[in-house]
């Protein structure tokens, strides 16, 4: 009788579970993806871009 009340609700809160923790995983691999991706569009896309009015370069010194 146990196992038929904690099996429905085990298999609930198990994919509740799963779902947060997936969503957290995603989360974390896409906004180190993004960070990594905006600091080569930055280097190899703006970098080389001067302002017409006052001359001033967009580049940035790389701490790497």
């Amino acid at each position: 009788m146990l196992g038929a009340i904690g099996g429905p609700i085990g298999m609930a809160v198990g994919s509740a579970a799963g779902a947060v923790e997936g969503g957290l995983i995603g989360f974390i691999a896409g906004a180190t993806v993004g960070a990594k991706a905006g600091k080569l569009a930055d280097k190899h896309l703006l970098d080389p871009y001067k302002c017409l009015e006052c001359g001033h370069h967009f580049s940035v010194e790389s701490e790497d």
